[in-house]
């Protein structure tokens, strides 16, 4: 099928439709089971706020703006309005990506969901402000914490990651940590920074 073809099958699906599509695609990569589930829970939840029966191609950045505004109006946390968004723009993206440049498809013009989708800026984090040293007063929970955020900044991994390192796994001679547990489960030698040792 050639991208006109595909692009015109697309435009006449929903975006529950084409949201299955983008779940298979997936699935067919290799995307782990637990994200697949991730994205079904997440397509489940983000149906509440924003109308999944409409075309795709029909979408506008107004009508994302919406579905944020309703997000927050629902009383939805912060970090599970960010985790929804996050699926949705790959999302987005994907169908901008299939679409290619197929006609005035989903990637052209200002107002369009995928322009949205790439070049919203209220999902980028706080810039992070440099960390205090730890005080002599600090007990246990505290330096722990500290430590842990700085690993973070430093090393970029997952929660899950982090909470699987043993002693065994940090090598402070070659300046590098083993990551046993990680989302791919394959095994990575990360460096760690002079300043983190």
């Amino acid at each position: 099928m050639s991208r006109k073809q595909l692009f015109r099958q697309l435009n006449n699906q929903t975006v529950a439709e084409i949201f299955e599509r983008f779940v298979a695609s997936q699935t067919a990569k290799g995307v782990s089971d637990k994200t697949i589930q991730n994205y079904h829970s997440h397509l489940h939840s983000l149906k509440k706020h924003l109308d999944f029966s409409a075309p795709l191609v029909t979408l506008t950045k107004e009508d994302l703006d919406n579905m944020v505004i309703s997000m927050r109006q629902s009383g939805l946390a912060h970090n599970s309005i960010s985790s929804y968004l996050r699926v949705f723009r790959t999302f987005l993206n994907w169908a901008r990506k299939v679409c290619g440049r197929a006609g005035a498809g989903p990637e052209r013009g200002a107002n369009t969901a995928t322009t949205w989708a790439v070049s919203s800026t209220w999902m980028t984090l706080p810039i992070l402000k440099p960390w205090k040293k730890p005080a002599a007063s600090w007990n246990f929970c505290e330096y722990r914490n500290w430590v842990i955020i700085n690993f973070l900044v430093n090393c970029g991994c997952r929660a899950g990651t982090i909470r699987n390192i043993q002693n065994r796994d940090v090598d402070f001679e070659r300046k590098q940590v083993i990551f046993r547990h990680t989302k791919t489960g394959k095994i990575q030698t990360i460096p760690l920074c002079s300043m983190l040792v």
